[in-house]
Order: structure tokens, then sequence, then C-alpha cells
């Protein structure tokens, strides 16, 4: 009996092993692939960004060199509305040259606003895009933080409950044994009683047939001197 219960036992304790190897093995690869997970997304994250930088780069020197061309254009009509005024009439080129000079100037700060404010714009709306990535990236890698703490609460838990289950089969074991050896007391008290009264029982049957072997015996003797005489 004894050896069934440390064979039983072995062979529980090598199943929980089992178990717990294949429990970390599978902690082991759920890690792995949560790492490759951040390190592709982070190398991937870091390639948007630096194409976003780019293209952000690219666009701001294209509005500055257009601003600068655009410039140079209005200051080139000046000087063109400037020749063209001085052969007009001595009298009137300063009031034209004042008038085209104000109105030049308003017209460049007219300009310069519109472009400063579609630059904005376009700042604006690249920077709220970027925020947006950024955010889903962390979204995302706090989303894979709490699967690998779950994950090593799973395992915890696991191991917790396995030991508490070897714990749980040595106590049973225990009382089971000790049941067992009381049982077996119980049947050999039932079994040692049983057969002395099967005893008693026989010796009184044989009691019996002794006293009524001596009263035939006593029956017989007066018979004997007769059949003596007769012979």
């Amino acid at each position: 009996m004894g050896l069934e219960i440390e064979h039983h036992l072995k062979k529980k304790v090598r199943k929980l092993e089992k178990r717990e190897i294949l429990l970390h093995n599978l902690v082991k690869i759920g890690i792995s692939k949560l790492r490759d997970f951040h390190t592709e997304h982070r190398v991937e994250i870091v390639g948007l960004l630096e194409q976003e930088k780019a293209q952000f780069k690219s666009m701001h020197d294209l509005i500055g060199e257009r601003v600068k061309q655009f410039v140079e254009k209005r200051l080139y009509a000046c000087d063109l509305l400037q020749t063209e005024v001085k052969v007009d009439d001595i009298e009137c080129r300063d009031v034209h040259i004042t008038m085209d000079s104000n109105s030049s100037a308003v017209l460049e700060q007219e300009e310069r606003h519109l472009l400063d404010r579609n630059l904005n714009v376009a700042l604006q709306k690249k920077i709220k895009e970027l925020q947006r990535n950024l955010r889903q990236v962390t979204n995302e890698k706090v989303k894979a933080l709490m699967e690998l703490a779950r994950l090593r609460s799973i395992v915890h838990g696991m191991k917790h409950r396995t030991s508490a289950d070897e714990k749980g089969e040595r106590s049973t074991h225990a009382p089971a044994i000790e049941r067992g050896g009381k049982l077996k007391s119980l049947l050999k008290k039932t079994r040692f009683s049983n057969l002395i009264s099967g005893l008693d029982y026989r010796g009184n049957e044989d009691h019996a047939h002794l006293s009524n072997y001596d009263d035939d015996r006593t029956s017989i003797k007066p018979k004997y001197p007769v059949d003596f005489a007769r012979c």
C-alpha cells in the first residue's frame, strides 16, 4: 500500500513538474514575442517619425523658398512700376511712387499674413497627426505590458495551486493510511471473536455428544451381566 502511494505521489510530482516546465516555456515564448513586437513597432514608429520629420522639413523649405520667390517677384514688380513711373510726369511721379509703394506694402503684408496663416495651419495639422500616432503607440505599449502582467499573475497562481495540491495530497494520504490500519485491526478483532464463538459452539456440541455417550454407556451397562449369564 505504501509503495503504491509513493508511486502515485512520484507520478503526480512528475506530472506537476512537466506542467510547470510547459508553463515556463509558454511564458518565455510570450515574453519573447512581446519583446519582438515592441522592438518591431518601436523601429516602425521611429521610421515613421523620421519620415514625417523629413517631410515636414522639406515642406518648410519649400514654403520658405516660395515665399522668397514671391517677395523677389513683388520687388521686381515694384521696380518695374517704379521705372514706368519715372517716364511719367515729374509732378505725378512722387505721388504714383508713394501710392504704388503703399499698395505693394499692403499687398506684401496681406500675402505674408496669408502665408503665415497657411503655414501655421499645416504645422498644427502635422503636430496633431504626430500626437495621434504617438498616443496610439503608447496605448499599444500599455496593452502589451498589461498582457505581460496578466501572464505573470497566471503563472504565479498556477505555481501556488500546484504547491497547494501537493500539500493537500500528502495530508489526504496520511488519514487514508491511518483509516486503513484501523480497518485492518477491526477486521482482525471480528475474526478472532467469530473464531472464539465457533470454538465455544463446537465445544458445547462435543460436550453434548460425550454426555449422550455416557448415557448410552450407563444404559448399556446393566445389560452386560444378563448377556454374559446367557452365554
